[in-house]
């Protein structure tokens, strides 16, 4: 992977399970020895929706070469099993000094990436700050125009 930044690639993924900061630690530590400037950013999909995690299981046993030979219920109860045995051990991404992007539900994300650019630990929590004033003016706004009206 790294060998493919170093030539003609631009983007490389490294799809592996990296469910503690340890390893995280390694990863980044691994990229930025090699070359500082090649960046890492973790991406982290929590699912909490079954009907989304049924489906990404069903598909997983279906399509995996893990699960060759194996019942289909076989197949989904050892997943399961793999599963709760990643989340007994599982930390998650917080590390504000990494860039990362958190999935939730596959529906939306959480998380500018630091390497954005030098401030985007500030865009961030501008971000977050304008949220709260929009919401506060909005209140505002909205009881002034109800007192005015009555």
């Amino acid at each position: 992977m790294l060998e493919f930044l170093d030539g003609a690639g631009q983007v490389a993924i490294f799809d592996a399970t990296n469910s503690q900061k340890k390893r995280r630690q390694w990863i980044w530590n691994t990229v930025k020895t090699h070359n500082p400037r090649h960046h890492v950013v973790f991406v982290e999909s929590i699912c909490e929706a079954a009907n989304i995690l049924e489906e990404n299981m069903r598909s997983k046993v279906e399509n995996s070469p893990d699960f060759v030979g194996m019942s289909k219920e076989q197949a989904l109860l050892e997943l399961r099993r793999r599963i709760a045995n990643y989340e007994s051990a599982y930390e998650t991404v917080s590390n504000i000094r990494v860039s990362f992007i958190k999935l939730f539900d596959l529906n939306w994300m959480s998380h500018l990436p630091v390497d954005a650019s030098d401030r985007a630990q500030d865009l961030d929590a501008f971000i977050r700050y304008i949220h709260c004033l929009m919401l506060t003016l909005f209140v505002g706004w909205s009881s002034y125009y109800l007192y005015v009206l009555w």
